[in-house]
């Protein structure tokens, strides 16, 4: 129970629902049980009360303002809301007439909130919106352990955000605020902790400390700090992801600039009146979700301004709301997420546990919404938005069935189609219309469609293909696929993402998938299956169980991803490879610049020319040619037609070598050593020994170099530990690469995995399995390919200082190399020097960063768009990568950056044409921040 003091304001909300859809905004305080309501309807009432305080702010406030670029409190109204609340916009209406809004509001009994939130627990919602500004944390608390208990819902099911007040900003106090909060909940964490607003109020009891004057009582503490000091609630593991609420675009950049761990969200006012699209396309740009409050534009304001618009009164809403029989509220929470699709998520996104397979609503628009009642006739309301839909004027109907119906005329007949394309009733309409004209039988049509990873679990498997069925409109399909060997949860998002961005697996076996599969063919509802994206392990794995096996493995492939290995693998075991993307995916998300386009490749076009073709036609033939089926991707009529006239040309066997050529894999290591490149570093995990070493053999019998001239290195992956397996596993290395000896071999990490046969070996629940095998026993087993001659030294990779010294002291043959991830934001420098004080030699790897890994958060800062890091580079004329390469070499680090395109091989190996100051050294080494960007999945 708070206490009301004298000359403070009751620091009282009333209780109210909210969804995420759905949430829950916990919102309310029982005071001496007489409820007293801070009338704002929404957070932002306070805007116009805080902008007041600023007038008084201090001159070393206004002074960092002008320093940073961004006023640290509310500065102008950049875009439509969101922190500047400056001025009195017709669209806004939860900052108007603060001061008149805070009124006794009726008798209300203790227990309301929690009532509440059991009523929405019930209904379907699980996000649940507070605040310690609330005051209600303990009743929501209550509400959700008890419901837990009752084993309505589980921790893991919910989505618990609060946000800390503003007289809680002073940094060293952020831990204990956050745990008091968790004390209130009963609970372990937070799902989500928000930084209530970018101003800090004087500390004390007072939630809301004013001077005589009635103006604000401020803290200079700029939010930035504060946002810093909720970083380590994250690392303490007290909330799993942090965010921003009534921010403006300024504010939340100068966040993005310094911080570690980005926010994840930032929930401002947003309904019809007050869109906020400027600040919503900002955020989504930044991978920041924006949550709504207040997006029904605050019907229950006691006091709107003369003049204000009612949004639950606005007659235009109204007419649509009568054309879908819906309400007005119904119409304004639909209006939000009218561009949405359903689909499967965590984290920001909330299931709605009325059906079979738990759906959400994922906002295409970046907006969640947040409605409130505490009526439980309201709450079901809420959630009733998402049986009609608003049509969108800017889509194109009918494109993919017109295309479809093109390809039927121009004589294809295999169709490829998946659940997670989302166009399987257009091409369904488009078979439906070419079968009742009479240009195609079903018997001449080879149809496939794959299963999506959130529905690998058993029981999913038939339901989700008879699903498929109806939308394609047949009775059976020709071939179906499992599309990834990967599970993502099952919550109706085809990428299940939590707050953190990261994708959330299941613990769901393929093998078992595929048992579900065998029985989709048992029941007559496809003829064959297969799978898709499985490597030649995880084909291995599954055959040893597989009664039905499968009949194609469908996977990218084309000159620069040839597949060479996996096609003779699958044919050894009969089975079919089908290539996707056989022209090189031009138009692919994932291309950076620089990257090599196959279409444009020179040596193709000239190859084109010869054959009077296309090079797509080339490329086409050219798989055609290896056995591969080609799946070629295009709605357009001409080119549908061009690709099916492969058929009259052929290519030589020269010209298929050729283009055999092209493989990135053999390309880079020849590029490389044709442009100086004499250290080579591979891995058993890499799989691209027999590529490296075909390459290295070409340019040792074409005399560009001698075996002696070049130093290669390998790895033993961390599932051939056991004593055994080392020798043999490094015999095996050696034969793939075609060599004699190496020149060196490091023990990949000092973790060693059970020997299964999965290079990355996981039980049910996902988690690695670990042996018990000792490094140091591995170690000594090396050291008899020492002995043999196999191997000129011995090394470490992933390996600290103790583990580095226990070796040394076990040891015949001392480490000579210490492999690690090394670059200016983690520069390794305590390593290091450990390193030289025992004479072993630093590798980095990912000196540049790695930009590449999918298992990076969003907005993880890059080191070679670092300001410091540009200027170096400016001053000296050359390139950012360039620099950081230069910086390791100068530290006495060797460098492995990673690249396959040939202009950036070339690009990295000129940096010995200048040399960096003391000055640039230091300023480098001052980067360092501990961020790893390599293994941030591990």
């Amino acid at each position: 129970m708070v206490q009301a003091r004298k000359g403070t304001l009751p620091t009282k909300r009333p209780p109210s629902l909210a969804m995420m859809v759905p949430t829950f905004a916990a919102n309310s305080l029982h005071l001496d049980q007489t409820m007293y309501v801070l009338y704002m309807d929404s957070q932002s009432e306070l805007g116009e009360m805080i902008l007041r305080s600023l007038q008084i702010a201090s001159p070393k406030r206004k002074e960092r303002g002008r320093k940073s670029g961004a006023d640290p409190g509310f500065s102008k109204e950049k875009e439509e809301g969101a922190g500047a609340l400056k001025g009195s916009g017709q669209g806004r209406f939860s900052s108007r007439n603060f001061d008149r809004k805070i009124l006794p509001n009726f008798r209300a009994p203790p227990g309301e909130v929690e009532q509440a939130v059991k009523t929405a627990i019930d209904v379907g919602y699980r996000h649940f919106d507070c605040a310690f500004l609330y005051a209600n944390e303990k009743e929501i608390g209550s509400a959700i352990r008890s419901k837990i208990s009752e084993g309505v819902v589980k921790r893991e099911d919910l989505y618990i955000t609060s946000k800390l007040w503003n007289t809680h900003h002073r940094p060293a106090g952020v831990l204990s605020a956050c745990k008091k909060s968790l004390e209130n909940f009963g609970l372990d964490y937070l799902d989500l902790y928000l930084l209530h607003w970018p101003v800090a109020f004087k500390e004390g009891d007072d939630l809301f400390p004013k001077d005589k004057s009635g103006n604000f009582l401020t803290e200079d503490i700029d939010y930035l700090d504060t946002y810093l000091a909720m970083e380590e609630c994250v690392r303490q593991k007290l909330t799993k992801s942090i965010g921003v609420s009534n921010f403006n675009s300024e504010q939340v950049t100068r966040v993005l600039e310094k911080s570690s761990i980005k926010p994840v969200m930032n929930q401002v006012e947003c309904h019809p009146y007050l869109q906020q699209k400027k600040l919503i396309k900002f955020c989504k740009d930044h991978d920041i979700a924006v949550t709504a409050y207040s997006p029904l534009g605050a019907p229950n304001a006691m006091f709107p301004p003369p003049g204000c618009p009612v949004l639950m009164k606005d007659e235009k809403l109204k007419a649509i709301g009568e054309k879908y029989g819906k309400s007005l509220a119904q119409m304004a929470l639909r209006f939000l997420v009218s561009t949405s699709m359903l689909v499967p998520a965590r984290g920001l996104d909330i299931k709605l546990v009325s059906s079979g397979l738990p759906m959400t609503l994922k906002l295409q628009s970046g907006v969640i919404v947040i409605p409130k009642s505490t009526n439980p006739e309201r709450l079901k309301q809420n959630m009733d938005v998402f049986d009609f839909t608003i049509n969108d004027k800017d889509s194109k109907p009918g494109e993919v069935t017109q295309a479809v119906k093109d390809a039927i005329d121009a004589g294809y007949r295999h169709f490829d189609c998946a659940f997670a394309y989302g166009n399987e009733k257009e091409v369904g309409e488009a078979l439906k219309v070419k079968l009742e004209e009479g240009v195609v039988k079903r018997e001449d049509l080879f149809i496939t469609s794959k299963l999506w990873n959130s529905f690998h679990r058993s029981d999913l498997v038939v339901p989700v293909l008879k699903k498929t069925l109806e939308n394609l409109q047949l009775e059976y399909l020709d071939l179906y696929l499992v599309h990834w060997p990967m599970a993502f949860k099952e919550e109706g998002e085809n990428m299940p993402r939590d707050a953190a961005g990261n994708i959330i697996f299941s613990e769901v076996d393929y093998v078992d998938t595929w048992k579900a599969m065998e029985e989709a063919v048992k029941q007559g509802l496809t003829r064959s299956i297969g799978i898709s994206n499985f490597n030649s392990e995880q084909i291995t794995r599954l055959l040893k169980t597989a009664t039905i096996k499968p009949v194609t493995n469908q996977v990218e492939c084309h000159p620069y991803l040839n597949q060479k290995k996996l096609i003779e693998f699958c044919r050894s075991k009969d089975i079919v490879v089908t290539g996707y993307s056989p022209l090189g995916s031009p138009d692919s998300p994932f291309l950076k610049p620089g990257d090599p386009l196959l279409l444009d490749d020179p040596k193709l076009k000239s190859l084109a020319k010869k054959y009077n073709k296309s090079p797509a036609q080339v490329v086409l033939r050219y798989s055609v040619q290896r056995g591969v089926v080609t799946i070629p991707k295009s709605v357009t009529k001409h080119r549908i037609q061009e690709n099916l006239d492969i058929f009259d040309f052929e290519l030589s066997k020269d010209d298929l070598a050729y283009l055999d050529s092209f493989d990135c894999n053999g390309r880079v290591c020849t590029d490389a050593i044709d442009a100086g490149y004499r250290h080579f570093d591979c891995a058993y995990m890499y799989g691209n020994e027999v590529e490296v070493g075909e390459a290295i053999r070409f340019k040792i019998e074409e005399g560009v170099v001698k075996r002696e001239d070049i130093f290669i290195t390998s790895k033993l992956w961390n599932t051939f530990h056991r004593p055994d397996l080392v020798v043999p596993t490094f015999i095996k290395s050696l034969n793939s690469l075609g060599l004699e000896y190496l020149d060196l071999y490091l023990i990949h990490w000092p973790m060693g995995f059970k020997e299964d046969g999965d290079l990355i070996p996981k039980n049910v629940a996902g988690d690695i399995l670990l042996s018990d095998v000792d490094y140091l026993d591995t170690w000594r087993e090396l050291e008899k390919c020492v002995d043999k001659g196999l191997v000129r030294s011995l090394g470490l990779s992933n390996f600290n200082s103790q583990q580095v010294d226990r070796v040394i002291d076990n040891s015949r043959f001392k480490p000579q190399v210490l492999q690690v991830e090394c670059y200016p934001y983690l520069n390794q420098s305590d390593l290091l020097q450990f390193c030289k004080s025992r004479g072993i030699v630093m590798t980095a790897y990912c000196p540049l960063g790695n930009r590449s890994n999918i298992h990076l958060k969003p907005g993880t800062p890059n080191v070679l768009e670092d300001h410091i890091v540009v200027q170096v580079a400016e001053k000296h004329g050359k390139t950012p990568a360039h620099v950081v390469l230069r910086y390791q070499v100068q530290r006495g680090v060797v460098v492995i950056p990673k690249s396959v395109t040939k202009t950036r091989i070339q690009s990295n190996i000129n940096l010995f044409d200048f040399e960096l100051s003391p000055d640039d050294m230091a300023r480098i080494d001052s980067l360092d921040c501990g961020l790893r960007v390599c293994h941030r999945d591990q």
